[in-house]
């Protein structure tokens, strides 16, 4: 009995998540604006009642991973140009590297043309 009941969470888990996505960054302003789930103050029956709060817990969730996304972007973009800061003696950014082989320098960084 407990294989069959397993096999219906993971269905719900699945289901759920399938649910949720991460949206680009255009779109992220448009999803935090509003809500479009409206929760009415009655309801004809628990099947109504299940449904709506199955759509907010989805659109909350989804609002949270907006948010979780926008943060990690910039987070991404501030390591990114903060990384590409050093230029070559050419004026190209400069990619680090590190020594492979064997010796006293093995394992030390350093930065050379991309």
């Amino acid at each position: 009995m407990t294989g069959s009941g397993s096999a219906a969470s993971q269905q719900s888990v699945t289901q759920f998540w399938n649910k949720l996505h991460f949206s680009t960054g255009k779109s992220i302003a448009d999803i935090m604006e509003r809500h479009r789930v409206h929760i009415p103050d009655n309801f004809d029956s628990i099947h109504g009642y299940s449904g709506i709060f199955l759509q907010a817990v989805y659109e909350y969730a989804n609002f949270q991973l907006a948010e979780v996304s926008q943060k990690l972007t910039s987070t991404l973009q501030r390591f990114s140009t903060s990384s590409s800061s050093v230029l070559c003696a050419h004026g190209i950014p400069a990619a680090l590297f590190t020594v492979k082989k064997e010796g006293k320098n093995k394992g030390r960084e350093f930065y050379s043309c991309s």
